[in-house]
């Protein structure tokens, strides 16, 4: 006889994490679970280490040049930072070298080891980091100021660390507006250039105060929105560190710092800085804003009474316009046109209507500079590009200068030859560039229409080269290049190699043109603490000024009739174009085009002792330190555990370690993990063990049944970039071996109903799956605003495989965004998912409303549930082998909160709404006539925001309210911390 109907003991289990007291108050308890499938590496890497005496440089190929200057600039930092924040490392610091991108960065992190990753790339001319010595110390010198900044523990906190390895680190408890900050000061006061007092900072911060947008610190807690958004914690909190330090001297930092690494309970930046400055924060700031404006009216009023020279404004509506051309025939205005609330393009307007914007084609992989070709009917545009899966390097592509192109219009004319800023000869079929690779850089001249390598020119050793033009002649290119700890201006004699200086000082002259007829080189430069446009005339070295504005002129090109200058200009905003006549010969001379003192050369780095050796991963992959850990699930039984956890510093291997025992069912569970990225994919390995409450069926009554399983997996996966579409694929093969741990016998009478008891033994299971992506979001978006995925997974169970039974399993998911055309910001988001299962003894879908979620314990906890539900029904509330579900969403931002609570560890993102039709169906005999009749719908509205919690940390809450049509249904009000589905 059969089992009376279908009853299920399977219950939905809420796991969050309830971590230690201290570890919550700190939000620094760092999670050793299995680390999510990732890429893996290029095979063909060859690490190797290079030890000092107080760091290991872990490096690959042809990276030990670099490294070893980085080494040599690490010493150099511990010995002249550690005593200003009062905190010497106690172990060897690891730095990893890296050349995988054509950006400038590097990070910096603590625990569970002092580590440091550096990107081999030298800033660009025109960023925000183009003011330095030596591009590789200030990089080191910053990074090295967040270990020993963020390092510093005294007290109980260093207590704890004892017992538990690197766990607890106070200082990084801290808004990053002060981390980056501290960082940001150190580079600008212990080398001899930095962020702090650079042209581009003071202009930025010149341009808020007198557009009446200084941000103040509450919207410094989170990311703001307002320009320049993350560079923000960089711009304020480096001025106000230095605003604090000439008042109080840098003994004050050394105090914050050291009392904040010994608070047991985190949070109170402003006790301590009033215990260690003397002032809260707040007031700092207060006192920091008054100086800024101060200064501002003062350049403003100077600069009036010298004699403004300004363009014509051309566009409107700020965030990104940049590289400004005007077409051959002189009709466009062609630039690189971000706005913040689609994707960036390269578009084009007519020069007499700048407000008609044409789209000629998006910029998937970004778009840098670009050059028109001779005859006009083509563009040679940089632009970034997956090379050799693991990297991302900019490439020159060719593409029609025709609006609306599709987006894998164009033509990649270079693979790997990382080529960027292209300039089109004036004479002859060529392309020149500027290119990198470890540091080094170098001027290339390419066939325009194959990309084939012509010419070559290096400059001195680490030197770097930008916006090269070659001479109507094509005997020479002129560039921006920084040499010796400055950057000038140099003429390079392709004949003999030789390079000529035409400017020198500390002054910064970048975004070189020429006008058409060659006998002007136009540029932009800061010589008076403002970058302002210049016209050189090459014949004479006679130069003359072109603008003389507030702000700041940048990216200056002709037209090509030679009357029309256009230049980029900054706002608070963000980037405009602006125009104004192109007449040199009246325009004012200037005397000394470059009339700053030189800056003096960082040299070279420190001799040290240095010994090669080949790479070790363990010191770094293996656990360096235990967390102990307590969970809470959805019926309020708890579990004590411990996880351990380490990834090597190069990035290819990791490790984990758990182990947990259930206070209420006193049981244990475990898992030991491997993580393993020496090839393209990533391989990961999973052992473990667990229980888990089943039923039996005899006597006529469900029975108690605990289960153990010792389960086993091997997981591989594989990224495919791709500067349009990325997909996704990979395999898990998976070995369960059950038994019966608490089971009553089973001993059933002939009347009794058929007995049922779980089967024991090896299962074992295939999982494929498959996945791609081109979703979009943008600075203003509440929501992914373009663009879809989809999503495939199939399971089978089967003998063929080691399986005891044949069953399968197929899932998939479907998403799209379509963004609406009456409102800005506004999307329609479907998203559809669903799946099959079949065989013997088949899996079974549940669908159903939210799940009763307890909000305080989620924040707490810091967990979340689900995304998508069938709202307004019971949860669980429909079973069967299949299911789909249908959501379809309307999504409006409703506020820009972009807010905290001064300096307390919370911000409010945006707040947006969304209105929702939920479809779903739950069957497990397609065939039935009455499948269809089972189908459901809900409906109803949800107000979303995020929140960003102890610094750093970032959740989405929902309220909403659903309600379920038919007899099933009905209103339910739910309040939980969720993402968006």
């Amino acid at each position: 006889m059969a089992p009376p109907g279908p009853r299920r003991y399977g219950t939905r289990v809420q796991r969050t994490r309830l971590a230690p007291l201290l570890a919550l108050l700190l939000a620094l308890v760092s999670s050793a679970a299995p680390p999510p499938a990732h890429a893996g590496t290029d095979p063909e890497r060859q690490w190797y280490t290079l030890l000092t005496e107080h760091f290991a440089v872990h490096t690959y190929d042809g990276g030990e040049a670099l490294a070893r200057r980085a080494a040599g600039w690490a010493e150099a930092a511990w010995t002249e930072l550690n005593p200003v924040f009062g905190w010497t490392p106690e172990e060897r610091i690891h730095v990893v070298v890296v050349d995988d991108g054509d950006s400038a960065n590097g990070f910096a992190s603590v625990m569970p080891y002092d580590a440091i990753t550096l990107f081999a790339h030298p800033p660009e001319a025109d960023g925000s980091l183009s003011d330095y010595d030596d591009w590789l110390k200030l990089l080191v010198y910053h990074e090295y100021a967040h270990v020993v900044h963020l390092d510093n523990a005294e007290g109980l906190p260093r207590v704890l660390n004892t017992v538990l390895g690197k766990s607890i680190k106070p200082n990084q408890a801290l808004p990053r507006w002060l981390t980056e900050g501290l960082a940001t000061w150190v580079e600008s006061t212990y080398t001899a250039a930095g962020r702090v007092g650079s042209s581009r900072f003071e202009m930025i911060l010149r341009t808020a105060v007198l557009e009446d947008r200084l941000l103040e610190l509450d919207e410094l807690t989170g990311e703001p929105l307002r320009h320049p958004r993350g560079t923000s914690w960089y711009l304020y909190g480096s001025y106000l560190v230095d605003h604090i330090v000439r008042a109080t001297g840098a003994d004050a930092i050394r105090a914050f710092v050291d009392a904040y690494g010994r608070r047991v309970i985190p949070f109170s930046m402003n006790i301590t800085a009033r215990q260690t400055t003397g002032k809260d924060l707040a007031a700092w700031y207060a006192e920091l804003k008054t100086a800024l404006v101060a200064r501002a009216h003062a350049t403003r009023d100077a600069l009036q009474a010298a004699g403004r020279l300004e363009g014509v404004r051309r566009t409107r509506g700020g965030e990104v316009k940049l590289y400004p051309r005007l077409s051959p025939d002189g009709r466009w205005l062609v630039y690189v046109r971000a706005d913040g609330h689609a994707q960036a393009e390269l578009v084009a307007a007519p020069v007499a209507d700048p407000s008609d914007v044409r789209p000629i084609i998006r910029c998937d992989g970004g778009c840098g500079r670009f050059a028109f070709t001779r005859d006009g009917r083509e563009l040679v545009l940089a632009s970034g590009r997956p090379y050799r899966q693991v990297n991302w390097y900019t490439e020159l592509v060719r593409v029609p200068f025709t609006p609306h192109q599709p987006r894998r219009a164009g033509r990649v004319l270079t693979r790997g030859a990382r080529t960027t800023e292209p300039s089109v000869a004036p004479a002859g079929d060529l392309v020149w560039t500027a290119s990198s690779g470890w540091g080094q850089t170098w001027l290339e001249a390419r066939d325009a229409t194959t990309g084939a390598l012509r010419h070559r020119w290096d400059p001195p050793p680490w030197a770097r080269v930008n916006t090269p033009v070659a001479s109507p002649d094509g005997r020479t290119v002129y560039v921006s290049m920084h040499h010796a700890g400055n950057r000038d201006l140099y003429a390079v004699d392709l004949a003999s190699g030789q390079a000529s200086r035409l400017t020198e000082g500390r002054a910064l002259e970048i975004d070189l043109s020429l006008s058409p007829d060659g006998r002007w080189l136009l540029y932009s430069s800061d010589t008076t603490g403002i970058y302002d446009v210049y016209a050189r005339e090459l014949a004479t070295g006679r130069t003359v000024r072109l603008t003389r504005v507030l702000s700041g002129a940048f990216q200056p090109s002709v037209s090509p009739d030679g009357q029309i200058l256009v230049y980029t200009g900054w706002t608070a905003q963000g980037w405009e174009l602006y125009t104004l006549p192109f007449a040199p010969d009246a325009a004012p001379l200037v005397a000394d085009p470059d009339g700053t003192e030189l800056r003096p050369s960082a040299g070279e780095p420190p001799e040290i002792t240095i010994e090669r050796r080949p790479y070790n991963p363990l010191p770094t992959m293996l656990p360096r330190n235990w967390i102990p850990t307590y969970f809470v699930d959805s019926f309020g039984f708890s579990r004590l555990g411990l996880t351990f956890g380490g990834a090597d510093a190069s990035g290819r291997l990791s490790s984990a370690i758990g182990f947990e025992v259930d206070l209420d069912r006193d049981d244990f569970s475990a898992f030991a993990s491997v993580g393993v990225g020496l090839w393209w994919p990533q391989v990961t390995l999973t052992a473990g063990r667990y229980t888990w409450d089943r039923f039996s069926f005899f006597d006529d009554r469900f029975e108690d049944y605990r289960e153990e399983v010792l389960f086993s997996s091997l997981d591989v996966s594989l990224p495919l970039p791709s500067a349009h579409i990325g997909m996704f694929v990979g395999g898990t093969f998976t070995a369960d071996l059950s038994r019966a741990v608490q089971a009553a016998p089973v001993d059933p009478s002939p009347d009794q109903f058929t007995s049922f008891v779980p089967r024991e033994g090896l299962s074992t299971s295939l999982r494929l799956y498959w996945q791609l992506s081109d979703v979009e979001r943008f600075a203003f978006s509440v929501s992914p605003m373009r663009g879809g995925s989809a999503s495939a997974a199939f399971r089978l169970r089967h003998p063929a495989i080691g399986s005891t039974l044949t069953n399968y399993t197929l899932s998939y998911g479907l998403t799209r965004y379509l963004p609406m055309p009456w409102a800005q910001d506004h999307v329609t988001a479907l998203r559809m998912q669903g799946g099959w299962s079949g065989g013997e003894s088949p899996g079974t879908f549940t669908l159903g409303g939210v799940p009763d979620q307890n909000i305080f314990s989620d924040l707490v906890n810091l967990t979340q549930a689900g995304a998508t539900w069938l709202r307004g029904f019971a949860p669980n509330a429909y079973v069967g082998t299949a299911y789909h579900l249908l959501s379809t969403e309307y999504r409006l931002p409703l506020m820009r909160a972009r807010t905290g609570l001064e300096t307390l560890p919370v911000f409010v993102r945006d707040v947006a709404g969304a209105l929702f039709v939920d479809t779903g169906l739950a069957y497990s005999d397609p065939f039935d006539l009455d499948t269809f009749e089972r189908l459901r719908v809900g409906v109803g509205a949800e107000l979303r925001t995020e929140l960003e919690l102890f610094f750093g940390l970032t959740t989405s809450l929902r309220l909403g309210y659903g309600y379920g049509l038919g007899p099933d249904g009905g209103g339910q009000l739910y309040l939980l911390m969720a993402p968006p589905p």
